[in-house]
């Protein structure tokens, strides 16, 4: 499973709250959609807000079949707990998940998988991936690795 924070956001004058993301993020999309070619995934977990929907979908592009869902799969009412427990449906169905959360959502979610107390993110921070490996025995790791907020 791969969690990330959406790519870097624009503004919107028509929508404030669910901005596209601006031409920084489309490139982070891009980058992270190459890091994710041979990572097999099968399912895109997202919210309902426009900018993860972005950040996913050349990831889900590069594999034919695994649709962005375009209401989101949760929204800010949903609890790490419930996003937890839908990672671990995918993962125990033998999928290979990428999550794309907000960075108030993200300490929560890993949590709920493995209680490893990370920090909560900075509103300007867009450059971790969290690789978790979730196992049969109810055993976890987590990697946690960076990557550039930009392609350029």
């Amino acid at each position: 499973m791969i969690l990330v924070r959406h790519a870097h956001k624009g503004t919107s004058a028509t929508d404030p709250r669910d901005p596209p993301l601006d031409g920084v993020g489309v490139e982070q999309a891009r980058l992270l959609a190459r890091m994710m070619r041979d990572a097999g995934i099968d399912r895109v977990i997202v919210s309902n807000f426009r900018r993860t929907r972005e950040t996913a979908a050349p990831v889900a592009a590069m594999n034919p079949g695994v649709p962005v869902n375009e209401s989101g799969d949760f929204d800010a009412s949903t609890t790490s707990a419930e996003i937890a427990a839908m990672i671990r449906a995918a993962a125990s169905a033998g999928r290979s998940v990428l999550v794309v959360a907000h960075s108030n959502q993200i300490p929560g979610i890993l949590d709920e998988l493995g209680g490893w107390g990370v920090p909560v993110l900075a509103e300007s921070d867009y450059s971790f991936v969290f690789i978790v490996t979730l196992r049969a025995d109810g055993s976890c790791s987590l990697i946690r690795a960076g990557y550039p907020p930009s392609a350029g």
